[in-house]
């Protein structure tokens, strides 16, 4: 107890120093910055895709964090989940089981049974909303786009709280390899390699990517004996590359990753120690496989784009629900989630307006069959077309709107035993902003736009109450984006405030805990996001971002209680980052990142919560011209923050250290 007391004292004086260097520090070597060279010490300018066209991060009317490829690989981004120790307002409630995992945006998640997701991921364009497989592994990543706010207009159902763009990169004509090793606590080994090159110079080109992990588990089984939750996964990803003429692309992006763990990283909430006594031995041999296809064509001012997908997430599980020596609650999960996806868009661009329009449909087929409780399989089969339009309009160098309309339909289906239940959604999604250049290099933007994630079924509920409907929400937003100081300095603040109808929640049909989804809730979401990244030198820059969140229920009761006025369940008070980098010419690089999460509350009562907390990174070495090596640390200070609710504690993750050895060719 004193030790965890010593170590949150000192972590807390660290981020005190670094906030401290991070606000003062601008102010007192401003004056220097004059005279110096621009070129070696001003912020990179970022191309994003936010908008599904190219524009500079600056002048989107977006709240959004972007992390490129560097950027990635110095703060050793390797899964999903990771992006959101370096993204104000984002967090991952994460199950450490299958790559489960639900992102919580802006104070908004899937609580409540639903397991399509308040905020969807794009990975190469492969829409991903369901919590199984969510934490995928990130390798090749050329850009990270977290866009905060409902994204409904371009990115269609489950996008308003916001959406996850991430973008693979494309190999070309430079002949290039990476092979990397990583050893560290609790016998973590970490082998990956990437290759990449022409296969006919100038017309076709290949990427190979594969990553193996394997990781000793932290919770011991006292009957069986061994560890209950040893990790290990396999990833492969092929791409391949097409340019038969100037102004045609086409590429394929394949992936396939394979867990082998021993099963999940909780325990009951009356567990004292880290223990289980099992009988039988657990284990993940889930799979996920991916594939993307993309073609563009390039006709002067107008360019015409394709994207087909496929993504199948394969569940292959068992694991002890009584977590103890008797044979009562061993749960042996069969499941396939697979989704189907097409998107057909035209654009243009023009010195003063920019559009696009396009269709998007997609199919979902999931199956489930789970053992405990004799549970009859179920069948899910989910049908969604959408017609979009979006434009910008620049009606001087200084003022600027962006507008776009979106209309969706869902048509879904249930089957489960006697069971045969469908429906049908039908959505809007508008938005409107206007811009204001205030200089070149600084501008502000308002925001309406409107956002909603799909209804569904629950056959625990009662008769007549099985369907539940479309959750919706309508978010206002004021923010500003800024460099200063000869670019040296960015400054990107965002206000919001989200109005959310008809919430889809879990109620109580009587005092027995029994539970069901339905639209039972209406809540407010609001809060600020900020943004800091300062350039000091060539070497030298330090950065920071916190987002402060505050989603209430406006009204929301069921047989166990009203929860009025109670903050949403997962939402944290607060996130943030702050952070100092180091990179000089000779070779010498070190940094340091500190991330933290406010106290967030894990049921609708609020009578259970996971108190705040800080964790530490950091990654010191030394970079050659062919080879990298490093040593790490996360969680430096071993911090514990442990989710433990009502039935469950889902243990957090211990400190972590290591080496990383990279050699590029």
């Amino acid at each position: 107890m004193k030790k965890n007391i010593i170590m949150k004292k000192w972590s807390g004086i660290l981020f005190a120093v670094l906030l401290v260097f991070l606000l003062v520090v601008p102010i007192m070597v401003a004056a220097q910055t004059t005279g110096r060279d621009e070129r070696e010490s001003t912020l990179d300018s970022i191309t994003v895709t936010a908008q599904k066209t190219e524009e500079n991060v600056q002048d989107v009317p977006i709240s959004m964090t972007v992390l490129d490829s560097l950027e990635i690989e110095d703060r050793k981004i390797e899964t999903v989940t990771d992006i959101a120790l370096a993204t104000p307002s984002l967090s991952f409630d994460n199950l450490n089981f299958g790559g489960w995992a639900v992102p919580v945006m802006r104070g908004l998640s899937s609580y409540g049974g639903n397991l399509s997701s308040s905020a969807t991921m794009f990975l190469d364009g492969i829409p991903i909303s369901s919590l199984f497989g969510f934490d995928s592994v990130l390798m090749d990543i050329e850009r990270i786009e977290v866009l905060k706010g409902p994204q409904g207009t371009l990115y269609g159902k489950d996008t308003q709280a916001g959406a996850i763009n991430i973008i693979t990169r494309q190999p070309g004509n430079d002949v290039e390899g990476k092979a990397s090793v990583q050893l560290g606590s609790d016998d973590k080994r970490e082998y990956a390699f990437s290759t990449a090159g022409p296969i006919i110079t100038d017309k076709l080109f290949i990427r190979l990517s594969g990553r193996h992990y394997e990781k000793d588990g932290q919770i011991p089984n006292t009957y069986l004996g061994g560890m209950i939750d040893d990790l290990s996964n396999n990833y492969g990803k092929l791409q391949l590359r097409a340019t038969p003429s100037d102004d045609l692309e086409i590429s394929l992006i394949s992936s396939l990753l394979k867990y082998g763990n021993s099963g999940p990283y909780y325990n009951l909430a009356s567990a004292m120690t880290k223990e289980i006594p099992s009988d039988i031995h657990g284990y993940d041999n889930s799979e996920i496989i991916s594939h993307a296809l993309k073609a563009t064509y390039s006709m002067g001012r107008y360019q015409i784009e394709g994207l087909v997908t496929q993504r199948e997430y394969k569940l292959d599980g068992l694991t002890d629900l009584d977590f103890s020596p008797l044979n009562y609650f061993h749960n042996q999960m069969d499941a396939s989630y697979k989704r189907r996806s097409v998107e057909f868009r035209l654009s243009s661009v023009f010195e003063k307006f920019n559009w696009l329009i396009g269709i998007y449909g997609d199919n979902d087929k999931d199956f489930l069959k789970d053992t405990i409780a004799n549970i009859q399989p179920q069948h899910r089969d989910n049908k969604t077309i959408g017609l979009f339009a979006h434009g910008d309009y620049h009606l001087t160098d200084k003022l600027s709107f962006t507008g776009g309309i979106r209309y969706d339909y869902d048509e879904k289906t249930f089957q489960q035993g006697d069971a045969d239940l469908s429906n049908t959604y039908s959505a809007f999604s508008p938005k409107f902003a206007v811009n204001y250049n205030l200089t070149e290099n600084s501008m502000i933007y308002t925001t309406v736009s409107k956002g909603y994630k799909s209804g569904g079924f629950d056959l625990l509920a009662p008769e007549g109450q099985k369907k539940y409907d479309m959750e919706t929400l309508i978010n206002y937003e004021i923010g500003t984006k800024n460099t200063f100081l000869n670019n040296t300095l960015l400054i990107n603040l965002a206000l919001y405030y989200m109005d959310i109808s008809d919430m889809q929640v879990s109620s109580e049909l009587s005092t027995d805990g029994t539970t069901f989804i339905t639209n039972a809730a209406s809540a407010t979401s609001q809060g600020l996001e900020l943004e800091i990244t300062y350039r000091i030198s060539p070497s030298l820059k330090i950065f920071g971002g916190l987002g402060i969140n505050q989603t209430e229920f406006d009204e929301y009761s069921d047989m166990a209680g009203d929860y009025s006025g109670n903050t949403n369940p997962y939402a944290p008070k607060y996130t943030g980052n702050i952070g100092a980098q180091y990179r000089s010419s000779n070779g010498f690089f070190a940094r340091c990142d500190l991330s933290s999460e406010g106290k967030t509350y894990l049921d609708k009562a609020n009578r259970y919560e996971r108190d705040a907390y800080t964790l530490v990174n950091a990654k010191i070495g030394y970079e050659g011209n062919s080879f990298d090596i490093y040593l790490y640390a996360d969680n430096l200070f071993d911090e514990t923050y442990d989710s433990r609710g009502e039935h469950l504690v889902f243990y957090s993750q211990p400190r972590e250290i290591g080496a990383q050895l990279i050699y590029r060719f």
